[in-house]
């Protein structure tokens, strides 16, 4: 178990979530984190690329 909420923080962090960050913004900050893993989980392309041009 304690492995799985260390993998978890960890992709959060590559997701953009800084725990030692400033916490006026914790709740969104996270969420926003938790919702870009999730994106790229489902098989979303990490922010800020593009298929354009793909065939």
């Amino acid at each position: 178990m304690k492995e799985q909420v260390r993998q978890e923080l960890v992709e959060l962090e590559r997701a953009g979530y800084n725990p030692q960050g400033p916490q006026e913004n914790y709740p969104t900050d996270i969420i926003a984190a938790s919702a870009q893993r999730a994106s790229q989980a489902v098989g979303g392309m990490p922010s800020g690329t593009s298929m354009s041009g793909q065939r």
